[in-house]
């Protein structure tokens, strides 16, 4: 490679690594194996785009995180619509972010937790594939989200329907969903919005329900764009939770009975959330004072939260 190539955005590539120029001119360094990191993420664009990517996400979150909570509730719709908008190649445009595959999986694990003819919600549902995956297993399906910029267009199934919501605030009576389910959500929310959202996914569950959660583990992140720059995550990761975080969460609204599925694929076992809790300080000690293993798949879908809460 040549020491360096100059690029239109201001990011230069050398043979140490990269680096781009913010708005106000501070040079931001890209880490040294972003190549490898983008690979991991099945991330196609130039060094440029990510860059772009970059600036625009974490100036939109900085907004969110100074915002007073009466802004927030419609500030989630307008910062990820104009994130949309803005970045044609951004991966959830391309509809690469969740591919069939990935949804046949979940959708086949979801049928083993969700019982046949449930009332089914799914938190943050984007292109809303595996809701509908869902409408053949479930009396009802309620995808819920703050944008609809990625809702297909075309007929549904009767038992689909489609909530644009605040980001908080869910539009259904008290006890009338059996099981709840986001994937890749939480991480999204202001901390303060985080428990709210809590509370009033435990006001909706009906006795017996369940809130299945997914989402990255802090031990092994950041995991949105600031993985290609920085150390925790400064982008639409508002915060993102430890094992043991989201456990206190969870009792904190009522859900004190929790389990945590381990496994991959079709092969998943449930076990106590201690074990996961358990397993988390173990890494974290081995990891401790090291740089994070950003492209291990293994250990990142190991340590990665699929916490579930029991009503």
């Amino acid at each position: 490679m040549n020491e360096h190539v100059r690029l239109r955005s201001g990011v230069r590539i050398t043979d140490k690594g990269c680096s781009g120029m913010t708005s106000n001119g501070t040079q931001v360094p890209i880490k040294r194996d972003w190549s490898k990191i983008s690979e991991f993420c099945h991330d196609a664009r130039t060094p440029e785009r990510i860059f772009a990517h970059y600036q625009i996400e974490k100036a939109l979150a900085a907004q969110l995180l100074n915002s007073d909570q009466d802004d927030r509730l419609s500030l989630y719709a307008e910062v990820y619509s104009k994130l949309f908008t803005s970045l044609e190649d951004h991966p959830q445009n391309r509809n690469e972010y969740r591919d069939d595959r990935i949804v046949n999986l979940q959708t086949r694990l979801l049928r083993t937790l969700v019982r046949k003819g449930a009332r089914f919600g799914e938190l943050g549902a984007g292109d809303c594939k595996l809701s509908l995956s869902m409408c053949n297993h479930c009396s009802s399906v309620n995808a819920i989200d703050v944008t609809d910029a990625l809702l297909p267009p075309g007929e549904k199934p009767a038992n689909f329907q489609f909530a644009k919501i605040d980001g908080i605030h869910l539009p259904f009576a008290d006890n009338s969903l059996d099981f709840m389910f986001s994937d890749q959500l939480m991480e999204h929310l202001h901390p303060d919005d985080a428990v709210r959202q809590l509370s009033e996914v435990y006001r909706v569950l009906a006795p017996g329900g369940a809130y299945y959660c997914i989402t990255p583990n802090a031990v092994t992140g950041p995991h949105d764009i600031s993985v290609y720059f920085d150390k925790v995550a400064c982008g639409f990761h508002l915060k993102e939770y430890s094992y043991r975080e989201l456990s206190r969460a969870f009792t904190g609204i009522g859900l004190r009975k929790q389990a945590v599925l381990f496994g991959h694929g079709a092969v998943n076992v449930l076990v106590p959330a201690k074990i996961g809790i358990m397993l988390e300080m173990v890494m974290q000690g081995v990891w401790r004072g090291r740089s994070r293993p950003p492209t291990n798949s293994v250990l990142r879908h190991l340590m990665g939260i699929r916490l579930l809460g029991y009503k």
